[in-house]
């Protein structure tokens, strides 16, 4: 074995855990005014895509490129997204 220096620390004790500064806050979800503001243009943009005919959705990723895939991953079930995105078209 070879001569390596001896490591002392020091005794264990208990830390003060108080949080004044750091860890995790609470959660706090954008409104909906909020959220259209920053995902409406894109949005936009992924409508008129789906409406060019350049986008398609399908259930299966078979015999696609990966290249050319965009997953969305959503809250809730999928016509539940496509429901309120043909609502924000219409309005």
């Amino acid at each position: 074995m070879a001569n390596l220096p001896l490591l002392v620390f020091p005794q264990p004790e208990d830390a003060n855990r108080d949080r004044e500064f750091g860890g995790a806050s609470q959660f706090h979800r954008p409104t909906p005014g909020r959220q259209g503001e920053r995902l409406g243009p894109k949005l936009d943009s992924l409508r008129q895509a789906f409406e060019a005919r350049r986008v398609e959705v399908q259930q299966t990723a078979s015999g696609i490129d990966p290249e050319q895939v965009l997953v969305i991953e959503t809250v809730g079930s999928v016509e539940d997204f496509r429901r309120l995105d043909e609502q924000d078209a219409k309005e």
